[in-house]
C-alpha cells in the first residue's frame, strides 16, 4: 500500500458516516489493516495512526489483528552491585536502585 493509497483511505474514512454501531465493510477493514501495517513498519504508534486516519486507535489496532494481551518476557538476573540493594529496570524504562525486593515490588505496583 503506497502513500497515495493511504491518502485515498483517509478520504474514504472522512466521507464515511460516523457513530456508534456504524459498521465498517470488510474491504474497508482490510484497507485499514494494510495501511496500519505499513505505518507500524515505519515506526508509527497506534494513536498516531488512528489520528492520521481519523478513527479511534483501538479500531485500527483491532482491525490489524494486534493483540493486547500481556505475556511473560525474558529477564536476566545479575548479581547486585557492590553498593548493596537491588537494581531493577522495568520494560517501561523505570530504573530502581538500592532498594530491597519488597520495596521495589511495592514501587512497581504503584507505577503500573
Amino acid at each position: 500500500m503506497g502513500d497515495n493509497d493511504i491518502r485515498r483511505l483517509r478520504a474514504a474514512l472522512a466521507r464515511r458516516e460516523r457513530g456508534r454501531g456504524k459498521r465498517y465493510t470488510s474491504s474497508l477493514k482490510g484497507r485499514i489493516a494494510r495501511a496500519a501495517t505499513q505505518l507500524r513498519r515505519q515506526g508509527q504508534g497506534w494513536q498516531t495512526i488512528g489520528g492520521f486516519l481519523g478513527i479511534p486507535h483501538e479500531t485500527v489496532r483491532r482491525f490489524s489483528g494486534a493483540s493486547t494481551t500481556t505475556a511473560f518476557v525474558p529477564v536476566e538476573v545479575v548479581e547486585a552491585p557492590s553498593s548493596g540493594g537491588l537494581v531493577l529496570v522495568s520494560p517501561e524504562g523505570y530504573r530502581i536502585e538500592g532498594l530491597g525486593v519488597d520495596e521495589a515490588a511495592a514501587i512497581l505496583r504503584r507505577l503500573r
